[in-house]
């Protein structure tokens, strides 16, 4: 708990350390994803799964929003690292326990001076091999994009370096309605080593959003259970079960009249000694 923010992480250059001011709660409240969609990567990222929210061209996509949101979902032990762009040093690296560092980027590109690219960003992505998990955002139209912009210079990772380095992308667009703006996750695709993947990475879909129905749909196949479990260290039955139960969890909590970061996040920690979140 305690997880707090340097102000530049926000946009400002200076100011006192502040928690999120959107929490998952908030989150499902407003539709930008499903209790389901939130399960699933909640049950990721609770085992450390490096991940980008990646919105389009857009300005106000959310994604530093929805991020900053699911370190809620973090383990209870998460300590963070804020890169700072092309001033960062990486004296953190005497300083931090990799098992349970986030680095935190607030974005992997060359567009301000707080932002993180070229060789720098290549470093950060390659420290996963050393126990560090990677939370970050990025623009782009598409996982192809994605891909592309990270495997070629000046940022210069192999796909299948990549494969090691990420386990998720959280695709995120914001769209104009009679209304205003309404944002919402649009896919998850999760990247893992794959021998007769293209340069070694294997590419799955996780979840899709259907913008006609305003819903989103899960994978089902065996096979995606089999490898996510496999990284997770279980057995896919189980993982499942487990994803189940905490989008029940996640319902419930949504209900609740605190959605405050920190107090979401309390109860969140809280999961599984309880079986629903305290009245």
């Amino acid at each position: 708990m305690g997880l707090q923010f340097p102000a530049f992480w926000w946009g400002g250059g200076g100011g006192e350390p502040r928690t999120p001011a959107f929490s998952l709660v908030h989150l499902l409240q407003g539709g930008l994803l499903s209790p389901q969609v939130a399960a699933l990567l909640w049950a990721l990222l609770v085992r450390r799964a490096s991940f980008l929210v990646v919105g389009g061209h857009y300005q106000g996509a959310g994604k530093t929003t929805t991020l900053s949101a699911l370190t809620g979902l973090f383990p209870a032990d998460t300590e963070l690292v804020f890169t700072r762009g092309p001033r960062e040093d990486f004296a953190f690296l005497e300083q931090t326990g990799p098992r349970r560092t986030y680095i935190m980027v607030n974005e992997f590109s060359d567009h301000t001076p707080w932002y993180l690219w070229g060789q720098k960003a290549a470093r950060v992505l390659r420290l996963t091999t050393e126990g560090y998990a990677v939370a970050g955002t990025m623009h782009a139209e598409s996982v192809e994009e994605v891909i592309q912009q990270l495997e070629e210079p000046p940022v210069a990772v192999p796909r299948s370096d990549l494969a090691r380095s990420l386990q998720l992308l959280v695709m995120q667009a914001a769209f104009q309605t009679a209304t205003g703006v309404a944002r919402r996750v649009t896919a998850l695709y999760w990247l893992q080593p794959a021998a007769r993947g293209p340069g070694g990475l294997g590419l799955k879909s996780l979840a899709v959003w259907e913008p006609s129905q305003d819903r989103w749909h899960l994978f089902s196949s065996p096979e995606t259970w089999e490898d996510l479990a496999r990284w997770a260290e279980r057995d896919a039955p189980s993982l499942q079960e487990e994803t189940v139960h905490r989008e029940g969890f996640l319902r419930e909590l949504t209900t609740r009249s605190a959605a405050d970061f920190d107090s979401v996040r309390e109860t969140l920690l809280a999961y599984p000694t309880q079986r629903s979140p305290a009245a």
